[in-house]
């Protein structure tokens, strides 16, 4: 996969506030770009962005994290669009992580409109007929609900703010 600085940036960022904010639940875990293999024999594996996965047995250094092992599966993905993934993430993953069962999908869709680079926050939420969207609050951010974390745009960055609204600084 193809990724740029910007994408990197926003991934490590998202990365370190998560696992800082599950740091004292031994049981969770943020998985960045790691496999995910779902018990599922209709779905291949997916490769998430950030994936926030709760009720693991024992952390460990997963290159894959099969669902059935654990017999658990993501809380919470998080993806953030480049070019060549956009299609996929906006249309496929939207039918797949919903086959597969994830309460909450955010995506960081980041492209270019009349050669300006605009980025918008898109949430899908499960529910028995499949996901809805839910467009971000009046200042723009996302809860993630799993986490107690909104999830915002600041200029052209991402951040993320805990319950009252304070900026949770980079690590």
């Amino acid at each position: 996969r193809m990724h740029n600085e910007e994408h990197e940036r926003f991934c490590n960022y998202l990365y370190d506030v998560l696992t800082a904010r599950l740091a004292k639940d031994l049981h969770a875990i943020v998985l960045y770009d790691v496999r995910v293999a779902w018990d599922s024999p209709d779905l291949t594996p997916h490769g998430p962005d950030i994936a926030v996965i709760f009720n693991v047995r024992q952390r460990q250094k997963w290159s894959t994290f099969k669902e059935s092992e654990e017999g658990t599966k993501p809380s919470l993905i998080i993806e953030i669009t480049s070019p060549s993934t956009r299609s996929t993430d906006l249309e496929d993953k939207v039918k797949e992580y919903a086959m597969a069962g994830v309460p909450l999908y955010v995506i960081v869709d980041i492209f270019k409109e009349r050669h300006e680079k605009k980025r918008r926050l898109l949430g899908y939420r499960l529910t028995p007929q499949g996901y809805i969207s839910f467009p971000p609050n009046e200042r723009g951010w996302s809860w993630l609900e799993p986490v107690s974390v909104w999830l915002g745009l600041q200029g052209e960055s991402i951040a993320c703010y805990d319950e009252a609204g304070n900026l949770i600084e980079d690590y």
